[in-house]
C-alpha cells in the first residue's frame, strides 16, 4: 500500500479491519493526513475542509451517508483530493450500506473512502468487492505501553494492561482501571495462597460477582495460568505477564502442567456457562473449588 501511494496508485476505497478501534481511528487519519498533504491534529479537530468523517460515536445512519452522497459533487477545497472516513462501517444497516454502494461503484477521480471495521461479517459483499481491505496487524507490547506511559497511566499499571491485551490498544486503555486491576492481583493471590475449600469461601466473598464481568476474570485467569504453564515448561521467554515472572515461579512450585490443563480446560467450559447465562455465582464456586482441587492434588 505504501509503495502505491508512493506511485500515485492508490485505490478509491479502503477497508481498514481491526479489532483495535484506536489503533484503525489512528491508522485512518495518519493517511489522511499523508494522502490530504496535512497535519494529523487538523483532521482530529474535524476542520479541514476536504476530510469528512462519520461514525465516531458507534451509529451511522441513513442521513450521514446522504450526507457524504451529497458532498461528493463539491470539488477539493485545498487538496488535490477528498477523503471520506466511515469509523465503524459494520455498524452500518443494510439500507445504509445499499445508499453507499453506488458511490463506491462510480465516486469521482479526486474521491478516496476509507472504511473501518471490527470484522467483515454483517458488511454486504457488494461493498467488499469495492474496497481494498487492510487487516492490521497487532500493536508491538512495547508500542502499547508507551501510549499508556504517555496517556499518564502507571509503570505497574501499564505493564498489567498490556500483559493481558492482546496487542489491542483499546482494550488496554480500558485495562488501566482501579477494578481491573484489584482484580488482576486477586488472581495472583488466589492462585498463590488458595489451599483449601475453607478458602474458596474466603476468596469468593471478596469477589462481587454482581460488579465483575465474570467472563473477564475467568479469561485473564486462564492468561495467567497459561503463563504458569511456560514457567512449568521452563519456557519464560514466552510468558506475558514478564513483570510477573518471580510470582509465576511461586505459583509453579504447587502446581503440575497436569493440574493447569484441568485448570484451563475447566475455564473453557465454564466460559461457556456464561454463555448459556449460568449463574456467575456458581460458576466462581466452581472455579475456586478447581484450583484448590488441582492444588491438592499436586500436594500428594
Amino acid at each position: 500500500m505504501i509503495h502505491n501511494f508512493e506511485q500515485n496508485k492508490l485505490s478509491h476505497a479502503y477497508l481498514i479491519k481491526s479489532d483495535d478501534t484506536n489503533y484503525s481511528t489512528s491508522f485512518c487519519y495518519e493517511l489522511s493526513a499523508d494522502i490530504l498533504e496535512t497535519k494529523t491534529g487538523l483532521l482530529l479537530k474535524g476542520s479541514h475542509p476536504d476530510c469528512l468523517a462519520i461514525g465516531e460515536n458507534g451509529k451511522i445512519s441513513v442521513e450521514n451517508i446522504n450526507q457524504i452522497i451529497e458532498n461528493l459533487s463539491v470539488r477539493p477545497y485545498s487538496a488535490n483530493k477528498k477523503v471520506y472516513i466511515i469509523f465503524g462501517a459494520d455498524n452500518m444497516n443494510e439500507q445504509s450500506q445499499n445508499k453507499l454502494l453506488k458511490s463506491l461503484e462510480e465516486p469521482p477521480k479526486d474521491v478516496i473512502f476509507l472504511l473501518t471495521a471490527k470484522s467483515t461479517k454483517t458488511i454486504l459483499q457488494t461493498i467488499l468487492s469495492r474496497v481494498t481491505t487492510i487487516e492490521l496487524d497487532k500493536l508491538e507490547a512495547d508500542k502499547i505501553y508507551n501510549l499508556l506511559i504517555q496517556s499518564g497511566v502507571s509503570q505497574e499499571d501499564a505493564q498489567i494492561a498490556v500483559s493481558v491485551c492482546h496487542g489491542n490498544s483499546t482494550l488496554a486503555s480500558k485495562l488501566v482501571n482501579q477494578k481491573f486491576i484489584d482484580q488482576y492481583n486477586l488472581i495472583f493471590d488466589i492462585l498463590e495462597n488458595l489451599n483449601g475449600s475453607k478458602q474458596c469461601l474466603y476468596y469468593a466473598s471478596k469477589i462481587d460477582v454482581k460488579q465483575t464481568d465474570m467472563s473477564e476474570f475467568v479469561d485473564t485467569l486462564s492468561l495467567v495460568v497459561r503463563d504458569v504453564c511456560m514457567v512449568l515448561s521452563s519456557a519464560d521467554r514466552l510468558v506475558n505477564n514478564k513483570h510477573k515472572i518471580k510470582e509465576l515461579k511461586t505459583i509453579s512450585q504447587n502446581l503440575n502442567l497436569i493440574a493447569c490443563t484441568n485448570i484451563l480446560e475447566t475455564c473453557i467450559h465454564l466460559k461457556e456457562d456464561l454463555y448459556y447465562n449460568t449463574s456467575s455465582v456458581a460458576v466462581l464456586d466452581k472455579l475456586l473449588f478447581k484450583i484448590a482441587e488441582e492444588k491438592a492434588k499436586c500436594r500428594k
